[in-house]
């Protein structure tokens, strides 16, 4: 790569937010603000460039000189999945998607759960994002909070309206995942708020099961202190009381 390529020129501009430079690149036609260059890597445009660092004022300007706001990166990722809450509400105000999905079916606010950015997931959640959205895997921001027992954000989405009992592509649940990993704090969170302990995976697993299979004591105990019919072989008492009801309609 030349040193006098003007794309070069051009990004390090975005990067600093030198805006007269900016300009002046446009200006003169010696660059096209769509166009993604090497210099910006993984087939970013300008725009992308400037959110994930954090150049607002940047952002503003490629937008005004006609930035495509829904241009994708070589992962799928637009403008909106790499920013900050000030250029993710100027990029929302520009009609940028809220849902718009990246390759691995992430969504802003799902790359958020997935990179543990608290202060975006909260952005995109008070903005109106779907916490029940999945990714390709079938993964909900509750599958991750739990996965890495971020009990803070597993009380945020359950107070948001997460589904405790979604399952992802292999059945998988929320506790499932909590239980998988031994993260006892969102274990003992869910149990609190009436999950369903007895759901089972792809595999006929229980979260008990997996607890268990990956030595997860802690775990194990929270689970047979509070529910002991589940290592007694009998059913839940909500199972057996409408078995119960079933014989007595029977007779």
């Amino acid at each position: 790569m030349r040193s006098n390529d003007p794309y070069v020129s051009f990004t390090a501009a975005v990067k600093q937010g030198t805006l007269w430079r900016i300009n002046e690149l446009l200006d003169n036609g010696r660059v096209d603000v769509n166009l993604s260059h090497p210099a910006m890597g993984n087939g970013k445009t300008a725009l992308h460039v400037a959110s994930e660092n954090h150049q607002s004022g940047v952002a503003l300007l490629l937008l005004d000189r006609g930035a495509d706001i829904t241009a994708m990166d070589d992962s799928g990722n637009t403008a909106l999945h790499l920013c900050t809450p000030a250029i993710a509400r100027l990029l929302l105000r520009r009609g940028a998607f809220i849902e718009e999905k990246n390759d691995d079916g992430l969504t802003p606010l799902l790359l958020a759960c997935k990179q543990w950015n608290v202060h975006m997931y909260n952005f995109f959640l008070d903005e109106g994002a779907d916490v029940n959205m999945k990714d390709n895997e079938g993964n909900a921001p509750l599958h991750y909070a739990c996965s890495g027992n971020r009990t803070d954000g597993a009380q945020i989405f359950l107070n948001r309206g997460a589904d405790m009992n979604a399952t992802n592509r292999t059945n998988l649940t929320p506790l499932h995942h909590a239980c998988q990993h031994g993260c006892s704090t969102v274990v003992s969170l869910l149990l609190d708020r009436g999950v369903d302990v007895e759901a089972k995976t792809i595999n006929k697993m229980t979260a008990l099961d997996l607890a268990c299979h990956n030595n997860h004591f802690q775990v194990v105990w929270l689970l047979i202190s509070r529910f002991p019919w589940l290592v007694l072989g009998r059913p839940s008492p909500a199972a057996a009381e409408t078995q119960k009801k079933k014989k007595q309609r029977l007779c």
